[in-house]
């Protein structure tokens, strides 16, 4: 696809492996997701999320290509762990908000708990996604055009007016 490389420029990253990496991460991950969260949001109840900490501990060295927030690393705040890094203070607090949310989704499904940021039902109409970050959580409706979802999925899934 010719056009994708003008929705993640390599000369705006610090080098063609993240901007590469960034590409994916729209493609096959974010844009994805959000697809399916507009899907079964109209059939039941959906909390979408972006986890977005570009410090998060790695689980696999790699040199080349800082991972940042890759896929799954939301589960070093789940579950700390003495094999990665420690988290720094405003990553413990994080980790304390996503263990309180997944508490009280698992017990209610709904992640909203006492004491944590509010955290609003998916709809397409809405398409608020709630943002991850240490000290930075709650919902934006910028998702789908930082990701360039209209890029990667055109047609088959239009967007509401």
């Amino acid at each position: 696809m010719a056009a994708a490389p003008r929705r993640r420029p390599a000369p705006a990253y610090p080098s063609p492996n993240l901007a590469y990496s960034a590409l994916g991460t729209d493609q096959r991950f974010a844009c994805p997701t959000r697809a399916d969260s507009r899907l079964y949001g109209s059939r039941a109840p959906v909390y979408a999320y972006e986890f977005d900490d570009a410090q998060a501990p790695p689980f696999i060295a790699a040199p080349h290509t800082p991972q940042g927030a890759f896929h799954a690393s939301e589960l070093a705040y789940l579950f700390p762990t003495d094999v990665l890094a420690p988290l720094t203070p405003a990553q413990r607090r994080l980790s304390a908000t996503l263990t309180a949310y997944w508490a009280r989704f698992t017990a209610t499904g709904d992640p909203n708990a006492p004491g944590t940021p509010p955290w609003p039902r998916y709809t397409a109409a809405g398409d608020r996604i709630q943002v991850l970050a240490p000290d930075r959580v709650g919902p934006t409706t910028g998702f789908a055009a930082d990701h360039h979802c209209r890029f990667w999925q055109p047609s088959r899934f239009p967007e509401q007016p």
